[in-house]
């Protein structure tokens, strides 16, 4: 038998960084598909809209990518 200082973790504790990696998993998931809406979207704008956004369509993947942070910037970033 365990003494005092030797007792076991609870269930709760054991499980809590599961619980944790689970729901920082569903926030990432959640994350990516609100972009890729939000990409379909773009995607879906005629030329012109996409012009008035400051985008042209051959810049959108390039963007994406940029986005989420797979290569360096490399466009100009204007302070408002």
């Amino acid at each position: 038998m365990l003494g005092p200082s030797e007792e076991s973790p609870t269930l709760a504790a054991q499980l809590r960084p599961l619980v944790r990696a689970l729901q920082a998993t569903a926030q990432a998931i959640s994350a990516w598909r609100e972009r890729a809406a939000a990409g379909r979207h773009l995607e879906m704008l005629d030329d012109r809209s996409l012009r008035d956004l400051g985008l042209c369509r051959s810049e959108l993947d390039s963007r994406w990518t940029e986005a989420r942070g797979e290569v360096e910037r490399t466009r100009l970033r204007l302070a408002s």
